[in-house]
């Protein structure tokens, strides 16, 4: 009887186990299926992060954090003042994919984006405060293909004005051109263009040019007069007799927000969207030679008969080098894309 009731015994104590046992897996699954709920649920709460870098060889407005229309946040690494490099270096690193994105003059890209070099033509219109209808769009919609076949993104662009120069010489005759001993930015067409009239030309990149400025051997000078001033190089200039505002009309002036292909597309629209406004927000008004020249008190000069036929020249020469660089027909769609908006 004993021996019954054990074995009767040690069979409920059994089922106890096995039924506990089974409750404790149920429960277990229970918990588990309730934090990956709880984990999917906080992943689909939490908003999305983006990360992307930006540089330039001047100041730089970008916030540090973004809220895009999707919610995602966008972060953006600033490095101004060309802490990583000049404008051509920056650019490289912004196609090769090392920087996300580049922010300068459209000018110095002409080793990148060769088309680029069409905006050095001189007097693409007659007067650098031009009337018309030309929009950043418009340059954006034309020259898009042509940054997306070197493996940029055009965000934005920016034009500035047409081109002019600082001098401490006036020029009053052609001879005066073989005196000028003239800063340009990194560009050969605008070094062609000032060796075809005379002129001693040395290539400076911007970040460069306040240590060439104390060495005292240019007396002329390309360049927007906004980051000029915002570089502090007004004063030295100043000081070196720089008295002159040339309005040589020799260029078109225009500022260029460009990002590395391959990560511009692996970004949802949003994020792009959101690129596209903080790169058009991000410029500050660009004063005008005629601006900078009456803020400082300097001499507008407008070239004279004499001069303005050697710049007539030297545009021929730089449509020539274009034609051959770059052919014929891609020089002519451009200057007629160019007179549809004169």
């Amino acid at each position: 009887m004993r021996r019954k009731i054990l074995i009767l015994a040690l069979a409920v104590l059994q089922t106890l186990v096995m039924t506990g046992c089974s409750a404790s897996k149920e429960s277990s699954k229970v918990a588990s299926s309730e934090i990956s709920s709880e984990t999917q649920e906080k992943s689909m709460t939490e908003p999305s992060h983006y990360r992307v870098s930006i540089a330039s060889s001047t100041s730089l407005d970008f916030p540090e954090e973004y809220i895009c229309e999707d919610g995602s946040v966008l972060e953006i690494a600033a490095y101004p003042d060309g802490v990583l490099g000049d404008d051509w270096e920056l650019l490289r690193g912004c196609q090769s994919g090392s920087i996300s994105i580049f922010k300068g003059g459209a000018s110095v890209g002409t080793d990148v984006v060769p088309e680029l070099a069409l905006l050095s033509i001189p007097e693409l219109f007659p007067d650098y405060n031009y009337d018309s209808d030309l929009t950043s769009k418009d340059l954006i919609d034309w020259y898009q293909p042509y940054y997306q076949a070197q493996g940029l993104a055009i965000l934005n662009l920016k034009i500035h004005s047409m081109g002019a120069i600082l001098s401490s010489i006036p020029l009053e005759n052609r001879s005066d051109l073989t005196k000028l001993h003239i800063r340009s930015m990194s560009n050969s067409y605008h070094q062609i263009f000032w060796s075809s009239l005379g002129a001693k030309v040395t290539l400076i990149p911007f970040n460069e040019l306040g240590y060439q400025l104390q060495k005292k051997e240019i007396n002329a000078l390309e360049g927007g007069m906004t980051a000029i001033e915002n570089a502090g190089y007004t004063p030295i200039l100043q000081n070196q007799n720089f008295d002159y505002v040339i309005r040589t009309n020799h260029s078109m002036a225009v500022g260029n927000v460009v990002m590395n292909l391959e990560e511009y597309n692996s970004l949802p629209p949003a994020v792009q969207k959101a690129l596209q406004k903080l790169s058009a927000d991000s410029w500050q008004h660009e004063m005008s030679p005629v601006e900078y020249a009456e803020k400082h008190g300097l001499t507008i000069i407008d070239p004279n008969e004499e001069i303005q036929q050697a710049l007539n020249e030297g545009r021929e020469t730089i449509i020539q080098e274009l034609e051959n660089s770059l052919g014929k027909k891609k020089v002519r769609e451009f200057l007629d894309f160019i007179n549809t908006f004169k």
